[in-house]
């Protein structure tokens, strides 16, 4: 029975490995060839469907391998409309990786001493931040930043900003 698990295992493995590799193949793809992207999709998603189907009639009802299915064809809209569509990704991996510091500095937050202390560290976090979505090294712009802090009149202090200091570089 468990040979016959980890079989079925994986077989899903492999199958969600070939979403996942046409998925990749959405960001290489150009747009000329968009529509052939979308029709892989379907196609690998149908074979899924199918093989998720024949599946569920044969792991015993309740089991881990069953309700892993089930949960698969219970969000089926969702994934009939990643197939359908050119620019949907299949999981949200790059969101996860962009607010992991984030979340970890919220729980270090925690620990900074006191809530006056903690606003300062969220704010210093934020110029961090900003300076990273402007493609800046927020090491190098903050050096820079507080170089050139003391000399700079107050009607330009907006310059210093990593929004502004990307567009002068």
């Amino acid at each position: 029975m468990f040979a016959g698990m980890a079989q079925l295992g994986g077989k899903a493995v492999r199958t969600i490995g070939l979403a996942r590799a046409t998925l990749q193949l959405n960001w290489k793809v150009a747009a000329c060839n968009l529509r052939r992207l979308v029709y892989l999709k379907e196609a690998r998603v149908a074979d899924l469907h199918a093989w998720l189907l024949a599946s569920q009639r044969s792991v015993a009802v309740g089991s881990g391998t069953a309700k892993a299915i089930e949960h698969a064809l219970k969000r089926w809209p969702a994934m009939q409309r990643y197939a359908s569509s050119g620019s949907l990704p299949i999981d949200n991996t790059p969101v996860e990786n962009a607010i992991r510091p984030i979340a970890i500095g919220k729980k270090n937050w925690l620990f900074a001493g006191s809530e006056r202390a903690g606003r300062r560290a969220a704010a210093i976090l934020r110029l961090f931040a900003t300076a990273k979505l402007n493609g800046l090294d927020p090491a190098r712009w903050l050096a820079d930043t507080l170089e050139k802090l003391p000399t700079c009149p107050n009607s330009k202090i907006d310059s210093l900003l990593s929004f502004a200091y990307s567009t002068q570089c």
